[in-house]
């Protein structure tokens, strides 16, 4: 065989081959699709926030409680609710991480729902609109960066900043959190501050960038993605010896690192209320407390620790503000000694964790039982 001939031959055999494996992707796709064993990922790189939900993505939640639903078409776990705000009608926007999202529990069964329905009861004379901003993983800084470029569209009357005692304080720490995690860090000095927005140089973002159009057009590169992720993570066998990192914010003496992580979350907050102001809103604190702080679980890791010290740090910054303060921490540790149920947690993992339905609905139900929380919605 000739040269020619060969090279023909060789470049035949490649075509076949390419048109082959191509085939055999587009039916593995097709397979994958149609038995739903995989799915387009609900969240995506953002340059701003470090992640953001997909518009109209359809998400399935199966590693702690259940929910299945789509996000809306302006990238929020909620109902679709336009920018533009109804006539006659109070709107409550709500500031969280995980525990607002709630993809633990079906959508209406999430504290953002339920206190819509019960706020619509205690003010019948209005309409009531909460609108649900939570996303896992947020911290203070997200929750500033996404309210000032899109949460003043919705013009709310209030601003609910939800906050979990557990990790949001971390979350505002380059220190603490690393540069591992895609996350804006807001940084301060004397009367100026910055966004560290430098999680977009790292190789993992831009490789997760770079393959943005592919992961979101097919399931089967973004299912591989996924569980090539997984496994990565699983592969890190955590020394289960030592206590979480999280547990550092109850430390009766913190350390340099958490007294600036209080510092840091504390000036993050005056920030966002000095921007809710500028917008002629009100902005309100909520906060949603560790699992530690309510339930008498014993663990060694909080046994000497200061459990209030986050609540009566956030208490003494909304009285130096004026900013309306409400602690959910009293009323879960009371109702779990009254009924001894759990407000935490599924299954076997009961008891830790995020809300279950009872917490959602104990949460809903304690804030808009709260009249100064209705008055304060009804004055504005």
């Amino acid at each position: 065989m000739d040269k020619q001939s060969f090279a023909k031959r060789f470049f035949q055999i490649a075509a076949l081959m390419t048109f082959s494996v191509f085939v055999a992707l587009v039916i593995l796709e097709v397979v994958i699709r149609v038995t739903g064993m995989g799915r387009l990922p609900a969240r995506r790189p953002d340059p701003l926030l470090g992640v953001r939900l997909v518009p109209n993505a359809a998400y399935v939640q199966n590693s702690e409680g259940y929910s299945y639903g789509r996000i809306n078409s302006l990238g929020l776990r909620d109902h679709e609710i336009p920018y533009e705000k109804p006539k006659n009608t109070k709107r409550v926007l709500i500031l969280g991480d995980s525990f607002m999202e709630a993809m633990q529990v079906d959508l209406d069964s999430s504290f953002s729902k339920q206190l819509q329905t019960l706020l619509g009861k205690a003010l019948p004379e209005q309409k009531i609109e909460t609108i649900n901003a939570g996303r896992s993983g947020m911290g203070t800084a997200e929750e500033y960066l996404w309210y000032t470029t899109e949460g003043i569209k919705y013009n709310p009357d209030l601003v609910l900043l939800a906050i979990y005692a557990g990790n949001d304080f971390r979350d505002n720490s380059k220190a603490l959190t690393g540069q591992a995690a895609f996350k804006p860090y807001i940084a301060f000095k004397a009367d100026t501050f910055w966004v560290d927005a430098s999680f977009t140089e790292s190789r993992s973002y831009k490789l997760k960038t770079l393959f943005w159009p592919l992961f979101s057009h097919s399931v089967l590169a973004a299912e591989t993605a996924r569980r090539v992720e997984t496994a990565g993570i699983d592969t890190e066998k955590p020394d289960t010896a030592q206590c979480p990192k999280d547990i550092g914010v109850f430390e009766v003496e913190l350390d340099s690192v958490w007294q600036n992580a209080y510092t840091v979350t504390g000036n993050i907050i005056a920030l966002l209320d000095d921007a809710v102001k500028s917008n002629s809103s009100a902005l309100c604190i909520m906060i949603i407390p560790d699992s530690y702080q309510v339930n008498d679980m014993e663990n060694d890791c909080v046994k000497d620790a200061d459990l209030r010290r986050p609540n009566n740090f956030l208490r003494e910054l909304a009285e130096t503000r004026a900013i309306p303060f409400f602690d959910l921490t009293d009323t879960l540790e009371q109702e779990y000694l009254r009924t001894g149920n759990y407000t935490y947690g599924f299954g076997e993992k009961l008891g830790t964790g995020h809300w279950n339905e009872s917490g959602h609905r104990f949460a809903a139900e304690t804030m808009a039982s709260n009249l100064n929380f209705v008055r304060l919605l009804r004055w504005l």
